[in-house]
């Protein structure tokens, strides 16, 4: 992710009780928080974003959103006019103390009534260089695809396996869902986990195993809703495919 500054602002560290609840009508700047203590969640229309220590968040400016605190929280945040991102990202910290160290620095120099704009711009940029660059360089959209893919693999043989139960585990929702499959897989959630079964049937069918077996473990509870499914996938059924197995 790349931010460009236009304008440092300030500094804050901030606690939130336990339980506490904030809502947000749009951010008047954007801002990185960052999680020393405790666990919260910040909630977007379209996103749940969790943070706990070891972790942060960028919000971009004009955010709605919902600050639940669930733990006692300590946090550092710093606010600024900046060229970036329109949507909120996660971000996974590397090393916490280097953080606290800029962001006390930062404060210092802000507070100083001579205070060095280019100093604090050197500062700020320290501290983007700090969070982002050690992190691995994902976009957003491609980290929630890739979570969804591996909950698609792991639970094939779920029948429940569905695109509302896959955003309910990443905490998005399913509009969204559909949107970063359809911009990164160019698929849908749905035929996407249609193709994963399909391709592990056929294997479990090379293998040697009955289509009533394969069926199951493909997360399907009907074989004939499951061989005509098949049989429109690939233009033969599973039986034929069983039986070309044992030739």
């Amino acid at each position: 992710m790349e931010i460009l500054i236009k304008k440092p602002l300030e500094v804050l560290k901030t606690q939130l009780k336990s339980g506490s609840y904030h809502i947000m009508h749009g951010r008047r700047s954007s801002g990185i928080i960052v999680v020393l203590h405790g666990r919260m969640e910040f909630v977007f229309d379209e996103i749940s974003i969790p943070c706990e220590y070891g972790h942060g968040i960028y919000i971009p400016e004009g955010a709605e959103y919902t600050i639940r605190s669930y733990e006692c929280s300590e946090n550092r945040v710093f606010n600024f006019y900046d060229e970036a991102e329109s949507v909120p990202v996660p971000i996974e910290i590397f090393d916490t103390g280097a953080i606290e160290r800029l962001f006390d620095e930062s404060e210092r120099e802000l507070l100083k009534s001579n205070c060095s704009q280019n100093k604090v711009f050197s500062l700020f940029y320290r501290l983007l260089s700090e969070l982002f660059d050690k992190s691995p360089c994902l976009e957003t959209g491609e980290k929630y695809v890739r979570l969804a893919e591996d909950i698609i693999v792991k639970g094939i043989s779920d029948a429940s396996l569905s695109c509302k139960t896959i955003a309910d585990r990443i905490s998005v929702s399913e509009v969204y869902l559909r949107k970063l499959f359809a911009k990164h897989r160019e698929i849908s959630p749905s035929r996407y986990i249609q193709n994963i079964r399909m391709s592990k049937a056929q294997a479990y069918l090379s293998d040697g195993y009955s289509v009533g077996e394969t069926a199951e473990m493909v997360g399907y509870g009907d074989i004939y809703q499951f061989s005509r499914v098949y049989k429109k996938h690939f233009g033969y059924s599973p039986r034929a495919t069983a039986q070309k197995n044992k030739l």
